[in-house]
């Protein structure tokens, strides 16, 4: 089933207040009809905070607009994120009094907030979701977009996938590209071709195995897909495409996992109260009060295979011609 879209344009046309953004903002919160949906519901607004000076996030002005409909609607209102944003978010313009409602960690003070849910993927055996978000009987995902070097776009994926498990959790997520071997020591001849493997990358991805002096270890984020690894490792070091793609992947199971918190066992009604103690922010019914459709999905820019090198790559054409919904 589509989502439907609600686009505010920060286009203003003249000098008035109903052409900015938040007034703008309110008018999608009225078409999404959320004041009618919380009542009763303890409302977890999952945001990024950032952290130390980062300040590309949502403005704290767009926050107490959604917190401010919550309220007005019966609904009791948390921001939530990882302790470490949610500790010094206050120096971001983030407090109680600004928002108006409190600020809690996702996943407690210690990161020992959490509940294990069982899914297996690559090096993973399940995912630790932050008790907030358990707690929680309605979400809302409110994200901002950015650059991410792993899975090209950070959104409202990534803000449910990583900003609603533990730290263990978050780690085990980051390494799921290096559970594939990329690296073969009986390959490799001698030690000056591992050496050249190493000092073949111009971006530096290519590195010492800090844990096996004979190994090499590669680093994702930096990692350009130019090949020229590949010139000389002879079948030492491979270039694996599922590798790469892994990350993006079991960002969207661990975002499931917390949409399949909010599950509910029977469809909702405009006019019924919710059906369970949980109401998600996916798979919402027409109409439905309790679960709020997301405004968008983010689209995982697609990988390209070169036909000329047989290669993987991001095309920098793609990512102008892909926009996040």
């Amino acid at each position: 089933m589509l989502s439907k879209v609600y686009w505010g344009n920060p286009r203003q046309t003249q000098l008035d207040a109903r052409e900015t953004l938040p007034v703008k903002l309110d008018l999608i919160l009225e078409k999404l009809n959320l004041r009618e949906r919380v009542k009763g519901h303890r409302v977890a607004i999952k945001m990024h905070l950032g952290s130390n000076v980062g300040y590309s996030t949502v403005h704290p002005v767009f926050t107490r607009k959604v917190v401010q409909a919550v309220l007005e609607g019966g609904g009791n209102p948390f921001v939530t994120d990882l302790p470490h944003s949610v500790a010094d978010a206050y120096k971001r313009g983030y407090t109680a009094e600004t928002l108006g409602c409190p600020l809690y960690p996702s996943t407690g003070i210690d990161e020992k907030w959490v509940t294990f849910r069982p899914h297996t993927y690559r090096n993973l055996t399940g995912f630790y979701l932050g008790g907030a978000i358990e707690e929680a009987t309605f979400l809302i995902d409110l994200a901002h977009v950015k650059g991410h070097p792993d899975c090209v776009f950070g959104g409202v994926i990534k803000n449910l996938a990583l900003g609603c498990m533990s730290g263990a959790t978050r780690s085990a997520m980051h390494d799921v590209f290096h559970d594939e071997p990329y690296f073969f020591k009986e390959r490799c001849p001698d030690e000056a071709t591992r050496v050249a493997i190493r000092d073949s990358c111009p971006y530096g991805a290519i590195v010492d195995d800090v844990e096996d002096p004979d190994g090499l270890h590669l680093h994702s984020f930096k990692c350009n897909q130019c090949m020229r690894c590949q010139e000389v490792a002879d079948g030492a070091l491979v270039i694996r495409r599922s590798n790469f793609e892994a990350f993006p992947e079991v960002n969207n199971i661990a975002a499931k996992v917390v949409l399949d918190t909010f599950g509910r066992a029977t469809p909702c009604s405009s006019t019924s109260p919710p059906t369970s103690r949980r109401c998600a922010t996916a798979s919402a019914s027409p109409g439905c009060r309790c679960c709020l459709t997301p405004a968008s999905l983010a689209r995982m820019t697609s990988w390209r295979w070169s036909r000329r090198r047989s290669t993987c790559w991001r095309s920098p054409r793609s990512l102008r011609r892909t926009s996040p919904a």
